[in-house]
């Protein structure tokens, strides 16, 4: 169940950054933009690997869970040099952070259960 919700927090993490990431500078657009871009792509991607993956599975779903887990660590990165850059404003970063925050803490409810055995 938990799997549905983080989907539903990523599109709505895409639908709010997108519009930001179209106010890029044009030389900015065609690299740092696009990074951004493919790696919510790939945060959707293996959100729905995880979903999928059967739960008989534990080690698959734990390489889907990290691999989310490491999207997102670089998502952070690019979204902090954005911001670092002026290409991304300072409030705007601060509520990136805050949606990000959501999602990774939902992304270490799903590392915990699966440590102790229990399978999201």
């Amino acid at each position: 169940m938990e799997e549905f919700k983080l989907l539903q927090r990523l599109e709505d993490f895409e639908a709010w950054v997108m519009p930001r990431l179209d106010s890029f500078p044009r030389a900015e657009k065609w690299a740092a933009a696009l990074e951004i871009k493919r790696s919510v792509y790939r945060l959707q991607w293996n959100a729905i690997r995880v979903q999928k993956t059967p739960r008989r599975i534990p080690k698959r779903k734990a390489g889907a869970v990290m691999a989310l887990d490491e999207e997102l660590e670089f998502l952070r990165l690019r979204l902090r040099i954005a911001a670092s850059r002026r290409m991304l404003s300072q409030r705007s970063h601060r509520h990136a952070t805050k949606l990000l925050m959501e999602i990774g803490k939902m992304i270490g409810g799903l590392q915990a259960r699966i440590a102790q055995g229990a399978q999201p």
